[in-house]
């Protein structure tokens, strides 16, 4: 069988983990993203969508860290999202190392088709997330806006009604050394903020952001 990762000459694959696939940038600069590199990566994430052995990618740098307009670790997961999931990911966040400065971040979307207890099944993430070392969490969806207000005010940051008004939002906020992690359902189309992220490309704040 042939390797769906080999047309992306510039990243190299691992699985460190059963189901969770690695993807490492390994390039001059703290691993900068230049133009080959964001092609592939914009890319890349169909084939990981493809790939039924992957439930989590993560994308590091070579070394410490990577560029893609700051210094930080994303760990993909924005193609689906259940309760059971969306707990894992909080789990693999909290694990997560972090450099010297950094915070882990999470930016999380509607999980989708819940039915009658979608509402008090956004909430109850609240738990989790606060018994987690989670600096910060971002939210995007209706349903998400019941987790953004069950949360301590400590831990929330900002919460917008799409992905296209949270990209801008959560891109600003990043600092060297955060590892954050974006989740959301497929139809919430969270991979538009990791698009944002790893092409470093400035904007503007949504102006019906809530703010902390």
């Amino acid at each position: 069988m042939s390797d769906p990762y080999a047309g992306y000459p510039n990243l190299t694959f691992q699985r460190p983990e059963p189901h969770v696939l690695q993807v490492v940038l390994d390039s001059p600069g703290l691993n900068a993203v230049d133009r080959d590199v964001h092609r592939q990566l914009a890319d890349v994430w169909l084939t990981i969508d493809r790939d039924p052995d992957v439930r989590v990618a993560l994308l590091t740098g070579a070394g410490r860290a990577f560029s893609a307009g700051g210094s930080f670790d994303l760990i993909d997961e924005s193609h689906n999202a259940s309760p059971a999931a969306v707990r894992a990911a909080i789990a693999v966040l909290d694990s997560a190392a972090v450099a010297p400065g950094g915070r882990r971040i999470a930016v999380l979307g509607d999980m989708l088709e819940l039915g009658a207890q979608s509402a008090r099944l956004h909430a109850e993430l609240a738990a989790p997330l606060a018994a987690a070392d989670i600096a910060l969490v971002y939210t995007v969806g209706d349903d998400m806006a019941r987790l953004h207000a069950a949360l301590p005010e400590r831990m929330r940051g900002a919460h917008c009604a799409s992905a296209v008004e949270m990209a801008p939002v959560i891109a600003a906020a990043l600092r060297p050394g955060d590892v954050v992690t974006v989740k959301g359902s497929l139809g919430i189309r969270m991979a538009v903020i990791v698009k944002h992220l790893l092409a470093g490309e400035p904007a503007p704040v949504a102006s019906n952001a809530t703010a902390r």
